[in-house]
């Protein structure tokens, strides 16, 4: 593979470079940003800048559409609880397949988002706990109100009982009565 050609902006020091491309940004015209080079005490020809500016335009295009893209992870990672794994596992596999776009990083950026990503893990976790609670308090509540038809059942069944015990010992005789209520510890009216 051949090796690329020179440029002839190649040559120029970072504040020239720094200037070419402020003036990108500000949308200045090749004519205002070889003038604001030129008070630096470097030249640039316009034709020169042109290309440049077609290389920054498409250079800016594909980090607009990186930025965009991880964006979208981060805001998909709200609303999807696997998304902050997505977002880990994407990160770790672009540091394997090129280590080097780490090394100009912000650490405390880079420690910033691996919070958020954290952040965000922890609160799908703790979502999701949240939910087993709730769904077992639903549970503890569907069994208390079985719990409570049943004793209302059995209450029913007593209240039967005692009464079908009442009418026996309203026709028994007197001692049948002493009988029943030793028997079942109650008294009975006379």
């Amino acid at each position: 593979m051949r090796k690329p050609l020179p440029k002839a902006t190649d040559r120029l020091s970072k504040n020239a470079w720094d200037k070419i491309k402020q003036g990108f940004a500000a949308n200045k015209t090749f004519v205002a940003i070889a003038r604001d080079v030129a008070a630096i005490g470097e030249r640039v020809s316009e034709n020169a800048l042109q290309r440049r500016h077609v290389e920054w335009s498409a250079e800016n295009e594909r980090l607009s559409a990186e930025k965009r893209y991880v964006n979208n992870l981060v805001d998909a990672g709200k609303t999807d609880p696997a998304a902050a794994e997505i977002i880990r596992a994407l990160a770790t596999d672009a540091l394997v397949k090129a280590p080097t776009d780490f090394t100009s990083a912000d650490p405390i950026k880079v420690q910033a988002l691996n919070l958020k990503a954290e952040e965000v893990q922890l609160a799908r976790e703790k979502e999701a706990r949240e939910l087993a609670k709730l769904e077992l308090d639903r549970e503890k509540v569907q069994l208390e109100r079985e719990k409570f038809e049943r004793l209302k059942e059995k209450d029913k069944l007593m209240v039967a009982a005692a009464t079908a015990v009442k009418k026996v010992a309203d026709q028994a005789s007197p001692e049948l009565k002493r009988r029943i209520e030793e028997m079942y510890d109650i008294a009975i009216a006379a």
